[in-house]
């Protein structure tokens, strides 16, 4: 098998790309570690000067979102999420579902993690309005 040198250059090039992939920090380990995330706004502060520091650019380049138009438009939304959700290591899509929830605020946390909380349970029920006669002897004559 021949291989170009264009072909090998290109090989070079992506090994050395993956290489420094590998090398850079994780400002969210790094923050972690060094002010908590009890404070979001001081973690999140921390993430980006952490970015700032080692030169981490955020976001996707214009040519990998023309990639995932292209996806969604042959595939539909649903079921590119769906592909690069399976494509992805587990870990992977874990920080990115955590990452995403916490930048919009919502709870990810699945029901059966959820501490059980009876008093709150107690006050939702009363809260909705759903108070119910609570007499032992509802409907007997007295």
């Amino acid at each position: 098998m021949k291989i170009t040198k264009n072909r090998l250059k290109k090989i070079i090039a992506e090994e050395i790309s993956r290489f420094e992939e590998a090398e850079k920090p994780n400002p969210w380990a790094i923050c972690t570690d060094s002010v908590g995330r009890e404070d979001k706004e001081k973690y999140e502060r921390c993430v980006k000067d952490v970015k700032v520091q080692h030169n981490l650019k955020e976001g996707a380049t214009n040519e990998e979102w023309e990639m995932v138009d292209a996806m969604v438009q042959a595939m539909g939304h649903e079921n590119a999420l769906e592909a690069v959700i399976r494509a992805l290591p587990s870990d992977t899509v874990k920080d990115v579902v955590k990452y995403v929830a916490r930048m919009h605020e919502f709870d990810i946390t699945p029901e059966e993690e959820k501490e059980y909380d009876a008093w709150t349970d107690v006050t939702d029920f009363f809260d909705k309005g759903e108070e119910e006669d609570l007499d032992e002897n509802k409907g007997e004559d007295k």
